[in-house]
């Protein structure tokens, strides 16, 4: 992941992080939704990591870098615009399933998909804005069906995750129909 993420700054292409083998979550590790989002999560949080440390660390603030020093050195010495500008080129290279850089998948099992897939069949199936669920289903956000509204996630709350409740649990129900119970038919469905 380092040197991919060098190869793409030194070449100023912004990658798409593919998040792979989301089944051996299911399969191997036996981990709930909620425990697959949990470490799904870690996983984003420690490639963002390494991607702040590559922009902040010496041997990317070579003179070539012309993104990279602007936003060091603006001229001025204002040390609060630099950090607001370095808090920018941030934010423009981390990883945000609900901007689309981040892609779940399972190269076994011929599958993968980003958050806006989803985001279209929830709005379609409960009558709700496709923008808003692409910008909640990732994160801390949860949906209250009987009112209709996406609310801030309270842990140990009734409410799930909506990246659980809407993406993860029908992915571990499919895997249960189609894997363990072999009802293909069903899984198509």
């Amino acid at each position: 992941t380092n040197t991919a993420l060098r190869q793409a700054w030194a070449e100023r292409m912004r990658p798409t992080l593919v998040l792979n083998k989301i089944d051996r979550l299911i399969g191997e590790l036996k981990l709930s939704p909620t425990e697959a989002w949990e470490r799904i999560k870690r996983v984003l949080e420690s490639v963002n990591a390494l991607v702040s440390a590559l922009i902040n660390s010496e041997g990317l603030a070579t003179p070539d870098r012309v993104e990279r020093a602007d936003v060091l050195d603006d001229g001025d010495g204002d040390a609060a615009a630099a950090d607001e500008q370095q808090e920018a080129l941030e934010d423009k290279w981390h990883f945000r399933p609900e901007v689309g850089n981040v892609v779940f998948a399972s190269a076994s099992g011929g599958w993968g998909f980003g958050i806006a897939r989803f985001a279209g069949l929830w709005a379609a199936k409960i009558g709700a804005n496709r923008r808003l669920l692409r910008r909640t289903l990732w994160g801390e956000w949860a949906y209250h069906a009987r009112d209709k509204k996406v609310v801030r996630y309270v842990a140990g709350g009734k409410l799930k995750p909506m990246f659980v409740s809407m993406i993860l649990e029908p992915i571990w129900q499919l895997h249960e129909i189609a894997f363990v119970g072999g009802d293909i038919e069903r899984a198509v469905k």
